[in-house]
């Protein structure tokens, strides 16, 4: 059954981001004389840029500023977000979840970033909502992102869907009360806090009657 409203993460579902952002933040770790490891990978993944340099800086002793850090690592992305492909079928997903129900993007990611990444696709104003890590106190995994969608949409969570790839992504997602589809690669090893999980955006759009 088609949802009330499908809410949308960007990096690692709409975008195919998570090569860049490990690219940035690997130079990152590198003017420092350390690295960015698969292990660090994991442990940002899904969790806002704030987390992840709290993250480094805990890991590997880092000096500055946190904001200064946040900042640099946020500026290196903006310069290269056009960089970032769109994952295979994400433009048709959107398109065919507008035409049959409201939808959102509800990222972890700070809201200059999104724009960036985003705006010069022509893709932010087919969304009804926005909502990015600006706009909330609390990032993935807490359900404050996709509860401030439902509200800006005037749907009940209950009746919404959201679309992740990343563990946290689907914790925030099933704390949030909505149903949650894990998509993509490692979509199975999330498949014990998704109500479904899969391949691609074709087989969610698919689950989800869109096509």
């Amino acid at each position: 059954m088609t949802p009330a409203a499908v809410l949308f993460d960007m990096d690692g579902l709409l975008l195919d981001s998570e090569p860049l952002w490990a690219e940035v933040l690997d130079a990152f770790c590198a003017a420092r004389g350390g690295r960015y490891s698969d292990e660090d990978a994991a442990a940002c993944l899904g969790r806002g840029i704030d987390r992840c340099v709290t993250y480094l800086v805990e890991r590997y002793g880092f000096a500055g500023e946190h904001r200064a850090l946040v900042e640099e690592i946020d500026e290196r992305f903006r310069e290269r977000a056009h960089e970032a492909p769109p994952c295979p079928h994400a433009a048709e997903i959107v398109e065919a979840a507008k035409a049959r129900a409201k939808i959102a993007l509800g990222s972890s990611t700070a809201r200059p970033l999104v724009e960036a990444a985003l705006g010069p696709r022509g893709w932010l104003e087919r969304f009804d909502a926005v909502v990015t890590g600006s706009d909330v106190a609390h990032k993935k995994p807490a359900p404050d992102i996709f509860l401030l969608c439902a509200a800006r949409l005037g749907v009940p969570i209950d009746r919404c869907v959201v679309l992740e790839d990343s563990r946290a992504g689907c914790e925030a997602g099933r704390a949030a009360g909505a149903r949650v589809i894990a998509v993509g690669p490692e979509a199975a090893r999330l498949a014990t806090i998704a109500d479904d999980a899969v391949a691609d955006l074709a087989v969610a759009a698919r689950l989800l009657g869109l096509r």
